[in-house]
């Protein structure tokens, strides 16, 4: 038995899968940079990383390829770390930032400002998404205050706004069908990381870095939650101060992943919840590895939406939908949707 009292087997277990996933995503980032519709040789693409000779593939690698590669790995552990925070916060394997609020919300702004705002410029909607997540999110846990937020008011009144955001967003899509921005929306909310360079990347890294880092140090606060509150209380943790702490940073990894790429959905919810099936339920491992996995999902999936027809990409975002519906599906037939320690 270790010292924290998991057996020191199960942390061997946990090390080993953790250390053996992020090698393995090393291998899927360095194997994305030859993937793509541009016609370089893989090996004008190796040289590139060393010399200036080929400018068309230092172009191609650097300008478009290794941005997208960074973006996805960014977003998808932002997302899937965030549904682990939200999961465990909530008690409830079904939580996630799609579920909560914060990816519909950061949706509806974006359509208004591409569709509704006149004159409005294409490098203001990442902003406006960023606000829209983030106040989705805080109109969530306002909502659901009453004398403190248990986690079964939370994760309802998140479903109730979901769905009036995305009724709004419908709305707004019939309304202005024959706008000649109704594609860009459109391609928008379904969660896409074509064109995508540096800006984006530079934007989302600030919050990328803070928001892990943050969600790693206060991973071990959702361990002492699932104990439940009493319990919570009596170690001395301050139960509501905690739960807005870990919200706060759930969302904030959520909304300005979303507000970079669009509406990337499941992510944050299937990447946690195979992680318990992997390694168990502590927080202080569960995050690392959502983090690394996450990112691998969404690489995989923009890696398949930029190779898998020659004329035209497919959004990544469809396809972590695809992954995710199925899986979805199965959570909630099954009788056990609490996470426990």
């Amino acid at each position: 038995m270790s010292v924290s009292g998991v057996p020191a087997s199960r942390s061997r277990h946990a090390v080993i899968v953790t250390a053996a996933s992020a090698l393995a995503l090393v291998l899927l980032v360095v194997a994305s940079a030859f993937i793509g519709q541009a016609d370089v040789a893989p090996l004008g693409v190796f040289r590139a990383f060393w010399t200036a000779d080929d400018a068309l593939a230092r172009t191609i690698l650097f300008d478009f390829r290794l941005p997208r590669i960074v973006l996805a790995v960014l977003v998808g552990s932002q997302l899937a770390v965030s549904g682990a925070l939200l999961q465990g916060v909530t008690r409830n394997a079904l939580a996630s930032p799609d579920i909560i609020g914060v990816t519909a919300g950061a949706g509806l702004v974006a359509v208004v400002m591409i569709l509704a705002v006149p004159g409005a410029p294409l490098a203001a909607v990442p902003f406006a998404a960023l606000f829209g997540g983030a106040g989705t999110g805080a109109l969530v846990y306002a909502l659901a205050w009453k004398k403190g937020v248990s986690p079964e008011r939370l994760a309802l009144t998140g479903i109730a706004v979901t769905a009036v955001a995305q009724a709004g967003v419908t709305a707004i899509v019939t309304l202005f069908v024959e706008n000649n921005d109704v594609l860009l929306a459109l391609q928008w909310l379904s969660g896409s990381l074509y064109g995508k360079q540096w800006d984006p990347v530079l934007l989302v890294l600030p919050w990328s870095v803070v928001g892990l880092t943050l969600a790693f140090v206060l991973s071990h606060k959702v361990d002492v939650l699932l104990l439940g509150e009493e319990a919570a209380t009596g170690l001395g943790m301050r139960v509501q101060l905690a739960r807005i702490a870990l919200v706060g940073t759930a969302v904030a990894l959520a909304a300005s992943a979303v507000a970079v790429v669009g509406t990337i959905a499941f992510v944050g919810l299937i990447v946690p919840h195979a992680v318990r099936i992997l390694i168990g339920s502590r927080h202080r491992v569960v995050v690392p590895l959502s983090a690394i996995l996450g990112a691998a999902l969404v690489l995989i999936s923009d890696n398949l939406a930029r190779s898998a027809f020659e004329t035209r990409e497919f959004p990544a975002g469809i396809l972590t939908a695809v992954l995710g519906a199925p899986y979805f599906i199965y959570l909630i037939t099954r009788r056990k949707t609490r996470i426990s320690l």
